[in-house]
């Protein structure tokens, strides 16, 4: 990219003007004009563009809970992950797969086109319930409006309902506000 003409109508005559310095790809740039007949001059006009010579995919983006080869004590885990982000601007959803095996191919639970949440972090609720006891597989694609797709890798976690937390202490000595 050379050259960007930049083009202002006003009453049906139009003027152009072509940047002569390269502009950096995926940037926001701001300009302005104003006319003038050599001894007045009308008021300023400001507007802004963005440079985007391909579409890019995108960014990288972690898998957060459950973590790695951990365990989850639901037969529904929620999982999530951090957002990615697009170079170029675009609105980004997530498609998820849970696999049975490590090759990742059986596919037993799927969802797709889950928007991005505002807090920086998604999550779904995997749907059906999965079995207890046995480790899963899955990963996440991030795509952008264009279709250009970041795909984390796979990340396993095992199914034990029997890991539930433990009992909440009892005191027994001193009792409270005992000596």
């Amino acid at each position: 990219l050379h050259a960007y003409p930049l083009v202002v109508v006003q009453r049906g005559a139009a003027t152009r003007w072509n940047v002569s310095k390269t502009l950096a790809d995926n940037t926001p740039y701001w300009w302005r004009a104003r006319a003038s007949d050599g001894n007045l001059f009308s008021n300023w006009v400001n507007a802004r563009f963005f440079v985007n010579t391909f579409n890019d995919p995108p960014d990288m983006f972690n898998l957060t809970s459950p973590v790695a080869n951990g365990e989850v004590a639901t037969l529904s885990p929620v999982l999530a992950w951090t957002n990615s982000v697009d170079k170029d601007g675009d609105a980004i959803t997530y498609s998820v797969k849970v696999y049975a095996d490590a090759a990742l191919t059986q596919v037993v639970a799927q969802v797709a086109d889950l928007p991005a949440h505002a807090s920086g972090s998604t999550s779904w609720s995997v749907t059906p319930p999965l079995v207890n006891r046995r480790k899963y597989y899955w990963n996440v694609v991030a795509k952008d409006g264009l279709g250009a797709q970041t795909t984390t890798p796979a990340r396993p976690f095992t199914i034990n309902t029997g890991n539930a937390a433990p009992s909440v202490p009892l005191i027994l000595s001193p009792l409270p506000g005992g000596q």
